[in-house]
């Protein structure tokens, strides 16, 4: 099936992927399936049998009433909907349910026939722009170009009402951002076309702005120039309309490009206030609070992320890091266990999610000295990446500490001849070195990681893996740098 396009949503029913304004919004996979069928059949009832069956088939051992309860409710948490006045599910007692997106949002996901007749594929020019423009003026949009002349005519534009022109160009934009880096590239320029058609379309100054900071993650644009032109096109869509996801997408500037975990803080306030049950906002608020040394704040936050979604992998993914900086190893642990049964997420194999939780439970076994668990998390890891059974027992068998550090150097040659092929954050391999006790080359991978703007740093210098560090001259320096409270108990 297609992605769907609902309200302000699409929802991709084969990966299971539901995204907000070009944000995704976590589902679990049993709740994604059951959005799944009912998106598949709008206006028609699904039953509860047929839902139970499609989400659980034969299995016996499942409390299906509450299950498929839970899913509901989680569903209608995600699309923010009101089962006593709703939008998107309606509810029939002891029957089923009923997927019912109205009508406007439905049409507004629509491109009208006489764009998608005209619309070239490419990048189109600026005088292909007035053409356009003047086809639209003289088509069905003229009676709403008059109305936006009249007084008290309506400040933002929606993907209802944006000028079919500037609506095409975001959804050509939005089709080709999903693909690979190449497109993400050309994506940008078609939707800074959209947001010239339409200077009032804040969801296409908004994707803008979230389409820069992607470029800039993944290095397939200079940071500092994208990040600058995120930052402008999210203050305009913020301009036009305040919504969280905009917050969030300014936050993610301000930590990336000056890490600044205070303005991000700011931001994400903002967001929460805007909407106080959004989950994974509520989880990037913890890891900022945690980033900035919070740490009771931190864990009062992300315990509030996991009660909103109890079954989310990656919030609970996030609460293993935020309770190990603050010292609590116990919960940290005990959160990266639910995390791998609960997992994996929608864009890695469950084999890829054991792996990475795994290594995660081996770094904090690694700091505490207990070599028979990290010996343990290893054998789990070379299980995940396909390591037969007699590897991983002789590996077992082994002194614990002595085949953990091998383990450790392995693991450094081959992230760094993966960095020859493609970027690997440098406070990836400076936690290696720092788990080895290699403090020059920990620092040294550090201070690489500040010169490369490695959006990891803020949040690495407060992992546990460099508490050993914290009072070294160099590691002090680095966090004067970058100007950061990390470490200041330690100055």
């Amino acid at each position: 099936m297609a992605v769907v396009r609902f309200g302000v949503y699409d929802f991709d029913s084969d990966s299971g992927e539901l995204c907000r304004l070009g944000s995704r919004v976590h589902l679990t996979r049993q709740t994604s399936k059951v959005l799944a069928l009912l998106v598949s059949r709008p206006g028609e009832v699904v039953t509860r049998d047929e839902l139970k069956r499609h989400v659980w088939g034969s299995e016996t051992f499942v409390d299906f009433d509450r299950s498929l309860n839970f899913c509901i409710a989680s569903a209608r948490t995600a699309l923010r909907d009101d089962a006593r006045n709703p939008r998107f599910i309606e509810t029939l007692p002891r029957v089923g349910y009923r997927f019912m997106p109205d009508a406007a949002a439905i049409q507004a996901a629509v491109l009208p026939t006489e764009v998608t007749n005209v619309l070239p594929t490419g990048v189109l020019r600026g005088s292909d722009h007035q053409r356009l423009r003047v086809a639209y003026w003289l088509g069905s949009t003229v009676a709403l170009l008059l109305a936006l002349q009249q007084p008290g005519a309506p400040a933002v534009h929606s993907r209802t009402t944006a000028l079919p022109a500037a609506r095409a160009a975001f959804v050509e934009a939005f089709e080709a951002s999903v693909q690979d880096a190449t497109a993400l590239r050309r994506s940008v320029a078609t939707m800074k076309r959209a947001t010239e058609l339409d200077p009032r379309f804040a969801e296409a100054h908004f994707a803008l702005a979230d389409l820069y900071v992607r470029l800039a993650m993944t290095r397939e644009l200079p940071s500092a120039p994208a990040l600058a032109e995120a930052e402008d096109a999210a203050r305009r869509a913020i301009a036009l309309e305040d919504v969280p996801e905009t917050r969030h997408v300014l936050a993610n500037v301000l930590l990336l490009r000056d890490w600044d975990g205070f303005g991000a803080r700011r931001e994400l306030e903002r967001a929460l206030a805007l909407a106080p049950r959004w989950d994974i906002g509520t989880a990037t608020y913890a890891r900022v609070l945690s980033a900035i040394g919070d740490d009771a704040a931190a864990m009062a936050t992300i315990d509030r992320a996991e009660t909103l979604s109890p079954r989310c992998d990656l919030i609970l993914y996030d609460a293993g890091a935020i309770y190990a900086r603050a010292g609590r190893f116990t919960e940290a642990n005990q959160k990266l266990r639910r995390a791998i049964d609960l997992g994996p997420p929608h864009t890695m194999t469950l084999e890829q999610w054991r792996a990475q939780v795994q290594f995660r439970l081996l770094r904090f076994a690694v700091v505490r000295g207990l070599w028979p668990e990290a010996q343990a998390a290893a054998v789990a890891i070379l299980a995940a990446n396909g390591y037969g059974e007699d590897v991983r027992r002789r590996f077992a068998s082994q002194d614990p500490r002595p085949a953990v550090e091998a383990f450790l150097r392995r693991s450094i040659e081959n992230v760094k001849a993966q960095a020859a092929k493609e970027y690997i954050p440098p406070t990836r391999i400076a936690t290696l070195f720092a788990l080895l006790d290699d403090d020059e080359q920990a620092m040294d991978w550090l201070e690489a990681a500040a010169a490369e703007r490695d959006s990891d740093l803020i949040y690495a210098l407060r992992d546990p893996e460099f508490e050993r560090m914290r009072g070294a001259p160099r590691f002090a320096a680095l966090v004067r740098r970058i100007q950061s409270p990390v470490g200041s108990a330690s100055n």
